[in-house]
């Protein structure tokens, strides 16, 4: 059995110790770029919700103002099919033939 010296022993370690702090060293510098990029990805999504939330903002007064106009339309029918029936029944009443 062989016996180390203090020295001898740190740099054994130190040998064993430089691939491992040059691996670590690579390591943290790709997580800094995948941290940034992530804080990257974290903005963009911001802004995309951002956007998507305005469209829908508008999509819903768009759909809204769309119901106001059926029914307004449908209103607008109604009162001109009672005006055309109060023509047609005067027209009798009054033996007038309506043309088209």
């Amino acid at each position: 059995m062989t016996t180390l010296t203090k020295k001898e022993f740190e740099q054994g370690l130190d040998k064993r110790i430089t691939p491992l702090t040059k691996i670590l060293s690579q390591t943290t510098a790709l997580l800094t770029h995948v941290l940034e990029d992530v804080s990257g990805l974290k903005t963009d999504m911001k802004t995309v919700k951002d956007t998507l939330e305005s469209h829908t903002i508008t999509l819903d007064a768009i759909s809204k103002n769309t119901e106001i106009s059926k029914a307004e339309s449908a209103a607008i029918k109604a009162r001109f099919d009672r005006h055309e029936q109060w023509i047609k029944q005067m027209a009798a009443k009054l033996d007038m033939k309506l043309e088209s």
